[in-house]
């Protein structure tokens, strides 16, 4: 396993990943990086924020920030969502990659195509125009302790099966639901001060 900086080893997280093997932790100093589209190109790949440092990256000029391969992982980010997504996986029916303790802004939705074992954890999502966190119906990630609000769109949270947890949703207007896993599990959650239905969960 190596550690690759930016900008020091790499001027930018796109040349950074772009070098990186599986195993590889991209390590990246505090600023704003405008970058957008970011595919990582192969499997166990990390990328996440200096300690205690802010690190933006702002990829409103793109369809999304990053596109994640399966067992990479994010941390510690602030991410301005795309036109499409803030962060997505490679494949359509899911990847199995993890978001810890990041915030996304902005774009139609957050964080999606999580695959089964995928982990979402301590992340805000905020500002998004359709859906905060979703990914498709065969899939069981694990979503737990974030916050989402100010979002205006159809779900907060949505997918048929996995977990959710000590989630709150909050300041929202939905057509739909602020928490929907229709054939999952939903524990401990808060779906307040939202206009639209509340949580949807068969336990």
């Amino acid at each position: 396993m190596a550690r690759v900086l930016v900008p020091d080893d790499h001027a930018s997280i796109t040349q950074a990943v772009a070098a990186a093997t599986p195993g590889d932790v991209v390590i990246v100093r505090a600023g704003t990086y405008v970058e957008d589209e970011i595919d990582l190109p192969t499997t166990g790949i990390g990328v996440r924020a200096e300690a205690n440092a802010r690190v933006v990256v702002d990829a409103s000029a793109g369809a999304y920030a990053f596109k994640m391969q399966n067992t990479s992982w994010l941390r510690g980010l602030t991410i301005l969502a795309g036109s499409s997504y803030g962060v997505r996986g490679q494949a359509s029916t899911g990847s199995t990659y993890s978001v810890f303790d990041c915030t996304i802004v902005g774009g139609p939705i957050g964080i999606s195509q999580l695959g089964t074992g995928s982990r979402v954890a301590r992340c805000t999502v905020t500002d998004s125009t359709d859906t905060g966190i979703q990914w498709a119906s065969t899939v069981t990630p694990v979503v737990e302790s974030c916050v989402l609000y100010d979002i205006a769109g159809a779900y907060g949270i949505f997918g048929t099966t996995g977990t959710v947890a000590h989630c709150t949703v909050a300041n929202s207007t939905f057509t739909n639901y602020g928490i929907s896993v229709t054939s999952g599990t939903v524990r401990n959650c808060i779906a307040q001060d939202n206009t639209g239905r509340g949580i949807r969960a068969s336990t």
